[in-house]
């Protein structure tokens, strides 16, 4: 009840209060000071550029000032600049109409200065309201549009901003696969400190995607990536996004007492910025926490609010949403006539949405199809006026002998070659059986080789350690052999895990090998708090690995991030896995570098490492990198 509150106060009194960071504070004493216009107008610019850390009408106020003091000194870019503040101010505040009135003018004015970053603002802006507005084939136009101004004019920044928006379309549209494309795609354009403040909202979508697909684990990675980069940078907008994404990441896994710290965190920080586009998903957010919490009243009332100022702020991208949260209420509930009622909205609604998206794209096929039905229709008339001045006919007779002659004499030869394709196919049917039957009893007993050397390893150690234990009195002594049966116990678990993941599937991705990866990281990082390790995806085609090869992957890559972590002094590992036609990976660190000699020798488990690349087919080497680290490269032999 007292959650349901905050949020009520929240949504009344979202715009009215001060949003502080150190960045602001100190923007705010030097615009106290005398100074001359350009540098006061610099300032406002600077406070305009945290508008996702400040409250709304502050945002406005600023902007208007500047606004107001470009027209002063008469500099019409520096009064573009401020028009754009302006309208993200009108955005942010949900008047959509408003704000796309005076992108549009500005964007006219500044055609003849298409290469100046104010006019990529405005790109961004201008595709931004489509979106928000459900106008989804507009917004990923405008988004394309984006890209190709900022490669023509090698702004990196801006191509970050506009693949993250065509991921961010794809992501609304469901269409998960080629939103995670292009998001990956963003994340691996440029690697600079002021392209890393564009992460949290990366990571962000990354983890809300995941999380859509059911595939927690990686939505959880990714999503404590984004509160982590959105407190680095102070973008507070992006930390309450992410906070209530991770709520929505934890509530299927029954974690909601974590989910009730993120929403409520997410709440105080929505109450000081302000978004009604946000603002609306954060009820929806809520109203699915007590629904899930079996608290269907709270929900109904939070959605029915929702809805209603959806309507108001005329943002129709959040009305689904809330329907379908309202639906299930009511069947929660029991109260099926509202059930029923609550469907027949939606689908209205999802017919309003699919006119609007597609009726101009449907305009633009049937053209199409209407010119090339002209284009046959002239192409037949052509035909016929050609056969009907054909007077050649002995020859069309004497053609049609030779063919049918032809004919005969080539189905003979046919006839032949067939059986005799049919003997060498059945021929080579048997041998591939044979082969395949020896590769997988090879495959059998080297698996079994495999589990006998390493857990017997462990077990030997383990009854060790159990007799040690028996036998001594000294209690420190004994605390040092429980640590490490404990330890190879879990070895063991972990060991046998791994081999019964890999065996229990025909077939296994690069996504199932990377999500994998993520776990065992997640279960060592612990023991390594200094060392930051990442995991990236490149994957535009997920190949499928056969079980024994996907084991071997995955122990080899295992295997890489454990000697950096043990041997290497590294600060940070990287794990970038590729995929389309073909597949790579590769596990960078930045530590010492392996010299030579250890190259050439069989410590920290390389000659392992080479064993099972060598039984898989792949090729692995080991890179020195200047000025310091190693980078593992594993490829398939078909690269």
């Amino acid at each position: 009840m007292r959650l349901f509150a905050v949020f009520i106060v929240l949504l009344l009194y979202c715009f009215q209060c001060d949003a502080q960071t150190p960045v602001i504070d100190s923007l705010k004493q030097v615009l106290k000071l005398e100074q001359p216009a350009d540098n006061k107008l610099s300032v406002l610019f600077s406070l305009c550029d945290e508008a996702n850390s400040l409250n709304n009408k502050e945002v406005q106020h600023y902007a208007t000032e500047a606004y107001a003091l470009a027209k002063e000194i008469n500099d019409p870019l520096q009064q573009s600049l401020a028009a754009y503040y302006v309208a993200f101010a009108l955005q942010k505040a949900g008047l959509l109409d408003s704000s796309l009135q005076i992108v549009q003018a500005q964007l006219s004015n500044l055609k003849k200065n298409k290469s100046i970053k104010t006019y990529r603002r405005f790109l961004h802006l201008n595709s931004t309201l489509f979106v928000r507005s459900n106008k989804y084939k507009e917004g990923i136009d405008g988004f394309y549009n984006l890209l190709r101004n900022s490669e023509e004019s090698k702004d990196t920044i801006y191509q970050v901003i506009a693949k993250r928006g065509i991921g961010w379309v794809n992501m609304e549209m469901s269409n998960y696969p080629e939103a995670l494309k292009w998001s990956h795609n963003a994340l691996n354009t440029a690697h600079t400190l002021i392209a890393e403040k564009e992460y949290a909202v990366i990571y962000s979508n990354i983890a809300a995607i995941f999380n859509n697909m059911e595939r927690y684990d990686s939505g959880e990675y990714y999503i404590n990536k984004a509160i982590i980069a959105a407190r680095k940078y102070y973008n507070l907008s992006a930390l309450a996004n992410a906070l209530n994404i991770k709520a929505g990441v934890l509530m299927p896994t029954n974690r909601m007492t974590e989910a009730e710290q993120s929403l409520k965190e997410a709440l105080g920080i929505r109450k000081m910025i302000g978004d009604p586009y946000y603002i609306l998903s954060d009820m929806n957010q809520l109203a699915e926490y007590y629904l899930m919490n079996k608290q269907s009243d709270k929900a109904i009332e939070i959605c029915k609010q929702g809805i209603d100022s959806a309507t108001h702020y005329d943002i129709p991208a959040k009305l689904y949403m809330f329907y379908h949260t309202l639906s299930l209420s009511y069947k929660a509930a029991g109260d099926m006539k509202n059930y029923s009622n609550t469907l027949e909205a939606i689908i209205a609604l999802n017919d309003t949405m699919y006119k609007k998206n597609t009726s101009e794209a449907l305009a633009e096929i049937q053209a199409k199809y209407n010119l090339q039905k002209k284009d046959n229709i002239i192409i037949r008339q052509q035909f016929a006026l050609a056969r009907n001045n054909y007077f050649f006919y002995g020859l069309f007779i004497l053609s049609a002998l030779i063919s049918v002659f032809a004919a005969v004499i080539f189905f003979n030869y046919r006839k032949k070659q067939k059986f005799k394709l049919a003997y060498l196919l059945e021929d080579e049917k048997r041998q591939s059986v044979n082969a395949i039957k020896d590769a997988e009893e090879r495959e059998r007993k080297r698996i079994a080789a495999d589990l006998h050397d390493n857990l017997g390893v462990y077990a030997a150690s383990i009854a060790s350690n159990i007799e040690y234990i028996t036998n001594m009195s000294d209690a420190e002594n004994k605390a040092v052999a429980m640590r490490e049966l404990k330890t190879n116990s879990q070895s063991m678990v972990s060991q046998l895990s791994d081999t019964i993941w890999a065996l229990k599937k025909d077939e296994l991705s690069l996504t199932n090998i990377s999500d994998r990866l993520k776990i065992f990281i997640q279960r060592i990082q612990v023991s390594y708090p200094h060392i930051n390790i990442e995991v990236r995806e490149d994957i535009i085609n997920d190949l499928k690995l056969p079980p024994s090869q996907a084991f071997h992957l995955f122990c080899i890559m295992q295997e890489a991030v454990t000697n950096a972590l043990k041997h290497s002094n590294c600060s940070e590992i990287i794990v970038v896995m590729r995929g389309d036609k073909n597949w790579d990976v590769s596990i960078a660190d930045n530590g010492t570098g392996i010299p030579d000699e250890k190259k050439a020798a069989t410590g920290n488990g390389l000659s392992n490492m080479k064993m099972r690349a060598e039984a898989s087919g792949y090729n692995i080497e080991w890179i020195n990198t200047e000025p310091r680290g190693t980078v593992v490269c594993i490829t398939s032999t078909t690269n």
